[in-house]
């Protein structure tokens, strides 16, 4: 799944409010088109939030009691193989981010 990047997506709609002030010179559409993308960038700004703080270790291990992995593997392999995906994610989100 690819997600959109909450900031850029708000520069571009700041962006767009700009343009839209330039080119019509506070016509009845243009106020109404600004304020239109101002709400939809408050409305964007009100959904960001953080992420939780998630602690890898616990989860990890969660993980590996609650499904078979817990008679197939130890503890210690399961976990080489989940940090090392983990890894992978955090280092494509990176790329995505640049």
């Amino acid at each position: 799944m690819k997600y959109i990047d909450a900031e850029k997506l708000i520069a571009e709609i700041e962006r767009w409010r700009d343009k839209a002030k330039e080119k019509y010179n506070e016509s009845t559409y243009s106020m109404g088109r600004c304020d239109a993308l101002a709400e939809f960038r408050n409305h964007i700004v009100s959904l960001q939030q953080e992420q939780p703080e998630v602690d890898l270790e616990k989860e990890i291990e969660n993980y590996w009691l609650a499904t078979d992995w817990c008679n197939i593997l130890q503890l210690k392999k399961f976990k080489v193989i989940a940090r090392y995906f983990y890894g992978l994610g955090l280092n494509a989100k990176r790329r995505n981010d640049k």
